[in-house]
């Protein structure tokens, strides 16, 4: 063996060596930048998990306060109902006993004097009058299942 043969083989490991080194290099760069990609998927998965959370949280914190303002409304219906009541107890006691029948029986007496009349113009075929006093009964029998709460009530929300 010659020096220029143990020169070119000790170059030629090295270099070997070398190439070896810069591909394990850029091997391990790939393999890294796939750790990652798979990684950050993983965060995104965990993520969007949480936005889902988030936004089911939302949705049910819209819907309690939507029905703790319908409960708020409700209990005001009720209080004007109930003070309705009050009132035309209260006016009645004030009276004798044939002023409180006349006020107690005034609204049904009002609705079912409205129905015939209805009936009566339905069988005249006169539409336009007919037309007229079926409003007027549908608002005398609103009245009966109709919100009574009172405008300080309804402001005081």
């Amino acid at each position: 063996m010659s020096l220029q043969d143990t020169v070119g083989s000790v170059l030629s490991g090295g270099v070997i060596g070398m190439i070896g080194s810069l591909g394990g290099a850029a091997l391990k760069y790939v393999d890294d930048r796939a750790a990652h990609k798979e990684r950050l998927e993983e965060k995104k998965v965990d993520n969007s998990h949480e936005l889902e959370v988030l936004n089911l949280n939302q949705v049910a914190a819209i819907e309690a306060s939507k029905a703790e303002q319908a409960l708020t409304e409700l209990k005001g219906s009720f209080d004007g109902l109930q003070k309705s009541i009050e009132d035309q107890t209260a006016s009645a006691s004030n009276a004798g006993p044939v002023v409180a029948g006349i006020l107690a029986l005034f609204r049904p007496s009002l609705t079912l004097v409205l129905m015939i009349v209805a009936i009566i113009f339905v069988g005249m075929h006169q539409v336009p009058l007919a037309n007229k006093t079926i409003e007027l009964v549908a608002m005398a029998v609103a009245w009966w299942f109709g919100d009574r709460q009172r405008k300080s009530m309804a402001d005081s929300k």
